[in-house]
């Protein structure tokens, strides 16, 4: 007979009623401002190949132009909108882990001022596994 492997019952609800602090350990980036930092974010994760990197910075708004809906996003790289989706996904995986700096920390988790896009900075935010206050 095989010993019985015995298991830790968990209610429904118990990583929201206790979650873990955030495990801020992975490497950190050498950028001064949100926007380098959310750059070289997607590109230390995604890379160059076939303008992944790219379109995520396009959806964050960081490619020039106001911040994209997926599915726009998605037309101007020919990809499909579930596509960078998961990509935003992936980078928002890396960002929860990635320590920043103080003044970076502050910067990137106040509230927006006036005649800044909130769309852009919530999605940099977001990427960067933050919140902003407010």
């Amino acid at each position: 007979m095989r010993p019985r492997a015995s298991a830790t019952l968990r209610s429904v609800g118990d990583e929201q009623a206790n979650p873990d602090p955030p495990v801020r350990d992975g490497l950190p980036l050498p950028g001064r401002t949100v926007p380098d930092v959310v750059s070289q974010l997607c590109y230390r994760v995604l890379g160059p190949y076939k303008n992944r990197a790219r379109s995520v910075l396009h959806w964050a708004g960081l490619a020039g132009d106001p911040p994209g809906r997926l599915r726009e996003t998605a037309v101007k790289f020919g990809t499909t909108d579930r596509a960078i989706g998961q990509r935003v996904r992936r980078v928002e995986t890396t960002g929860a882990r990635l320590p920043l700096d103080p003044a970076l920390e502050i910067e990137v988790s106040r509230a927006s001022l006036p005649g800044e896009n909130d769309l852009a900075r919530r999605r940099w935010a977001r990427l960067l596994g933050r919140e902003i206050a407010g």
